[in-house]
């Protein structure tokens, strides 16, 4: 609750900040107000801060209630935007890999990589090649999602990327890794709260889970 207080002040402070409306809206959802995260983005639009992001935003919210004539009218609104050309093939990847459609998510990744290269926007590319790698994970290719966290990794060492990159290597089985990149945030990250209480806990609770289903699948082996 507090954090939305502190979002709607950041909006009353500055009105056309893109940012305050976000953080505003991405609030209301993590509380399931999804009705005021999606008024939230309206207003924004209505403050002409019209952008594709708005729409994507909102997109999510229609697909996390299932209805999806809606989310492809926010997308249509998104792919009209001038900064569309990567995020839209981003959204629409991660949209695929949601419905298990792998291949259909791996080529719009690339498509993506594509236009970041074409843009020049390096910080990007590390987004997306971690995306790609928790897919995988959920959709057990492994083997994909360890190279595709491990690309991710060499590209960039940010505390958000770093924790994503080992969810998905641990969801993966590489146990050791996984541990030791929960060190390292733990290491850089001390009084982070999001990483103390939901990051960390999150890549051990993956680890014990797939060593647990490890542990189950060898006796009912042992016992054949």
């Amino acid at each position: 609750m507090l954090i939305a207080e502190n979002g709607q002040q950041a909006v009353n402070a500055d009105p056309a900040s893109v940012s305050g409306y976000s953080n505003l809206a991405q609030a209301y959802a993590g509380m399931n107000r999804l009705e005021e995260a999606k008024a939230t983005l309206q207003a924004a639009i209505q403050h002409g801060l019209n952008n594709s992001g708005m729409h994507m935003q909102m997109a999510a919210l229609y697909w996390a209630q299932g209805d999806d004539a809606s989310m492809e009218k926010e997308l249509q609104q998104a792919e009209a935007a001038p900064d569309k050309e990567y995020n839209m093939p981003a959204f629409r990847a991660a949209l695929a890999g949601a419905r298990g459609q792998l291949k259909l998510s791996r080529e719009l990744t690339r498509k993506a990589m594509d236009s970041v290269q074409r843009l020049n926007l390096k910080e990007a590319a590390p987004g997306l090649t971690v995306q790609q790698a928790v897919l995988e994970a959920v959709l057990e290719d492994y083997a994909g999602a360890v190279k595709d966290a491990n690309e991710a990794l060499r590209l960039s060492n940010s505390p958000v990327l770093v924790a994503t990159a080992a969810e998905a290597l641990a969801a993966s089985g590489e146990e050791k890794k996984a541990l030791a990149l929960a060190d390292d945030i733990n290491r850089r990250r001390p009084n982070d709260t999001l990483a103390q209480n939901v990051d960390i806990p999150l890549i051990k609770a993956l680890v014990e889970l797939k060593s647990a289903g490890a542990r189950a699948r060898a006796v009912k082996i042992d016992t054949k």
